[in-house]
């Protein structure tokens, strides 16, 4: 490996790897010694993910039937503030 102490950060930067395998290796041995919480991280990261690909559709259905209230004179400020 090169000396650091002579390199500037952009030449550390570059001569630095990027993915460090012993590093990765360590951690995955440490993580596994917990599965359940792993367990339990990784199906509370999908389901917030799924959560935030749902979030738009949801929004648009709120403001086309709040626009569909308002396009009809018989309905009243209530009722459109209930449906946003």
């Amino acid at each position: 490996m090169i000396k650091s102490n002579n390199l500037s950060r952009a030449e550390q930067y570059k001569a630095a790897r990027k993915l460090d395998l012993h590093i990765l290796s360590r951690i995955i041995r440490i993580v596994l010694h917990y599965p359940v919480r792993v367990t339990i991280a990784l199906v509370a990261t999908i389901v917030a993910s799924l959560f935030q690909l749902f979030i738009p559709r949801y929004v648009g259905q709120a403001v086309d039937t709040a626009q569909g209230l308002l396009g009809v004179n018989t309905a009243a400020a209530n009722e459109i503030e209930v449906a946003l």
